[in-house]
């Protein structure tokens, strides 16, 4: 009997330190690792748009200096430029480094300096994962002089005008009209008086010698 209440004992004892180790709070989770596949998706890089534009303006030199201007008021530089003539075309050659998000508006502010010919544009991805520095779009941008147009070559004086050959014979003309206005004037002023006293006698001879 003092066995089994020995036993019996041992185990409401041990019950009983049981229930004290453990606590009334819920376990918390310390850490854990990511499941497989539940992470959120990247979002893609930005892209880095580069440019190569020909332009024609009328003062290459003025707009070389100009390009430059807006580079730097854009947050950029003038990396290279190169100058050279073709015949008597004149050409400059411009390496522009800009921001990229002033890409846009440094190739408008370019394009308007002139009459674009010709464009060739790019683009990369931005560098990942993003860097201090913000990424830069390269402009390459050669302006040119407009060509001189061909003249056409200037036909030889003959010494023949039509104009002056109208005008001579209208001359010519005019002379003899007036003329022909004087003589008839003369003939009314000066000979119509006798024609009329003539037409009269004749007019009264007829008369008379009509019998009675």
């Amino acid at each position: 009997m003092h066995t089994k209440r020995f036993v019996a004992g041992l185990w409401v004892l041990a019950g009983l330190v049981l229930a004290g180790c453990s606590g009334s709070a819920t376990p918390q989770l310390i850490s854990s690792y990511p499941r497989a596949g539940s992470g959120a998706p990247v979002a893609a890089p930005a892209r880095v748009y580069n440019t190569s534009l020909d332009i024609e303006v009328t003062d290459v030199d003025a707009a070389a200096q100009q390009a430059a201007r807006l580079a730097a008021g854009d947050g950029g530089y003038l990396v290279a430029s190169q100058s050279w003539y073709q015949g008597d075309q004149q050409f400059t050659a411009l390496t522009l480094s800009v921001p990229a998000d002033e890409f846009d508006s440094l190739r408008r502010s370019l394009i308007d300096l002139g009459r674009l010919l010709d464009e060739q544009l790019t683009s990369q991805p931005a560098p990942w994962p993003p860097y201090a520095p913000p990424p830069q779009s390269i402009i390459s941008v050669t302006f040119s002089s407009a060509p001189q147009r061909i003249s056409l070559p200037t036909l030889p004086n003959l010494g023949w005008s039509p104009v002056d050959t109208f005008a001579q014979a209208f001359r010519v003309f005019a002379s003899i009209f007036t003329v022909l206005i004087d003589v008839i004037i003369w003939i009314t002023v000066v000979v119509g008086p006798f024609v009329l006293i003539g037409l009269g006698l004749l007019w009264l001879v007829r008369r008379m010698r009509r019998p009675v």
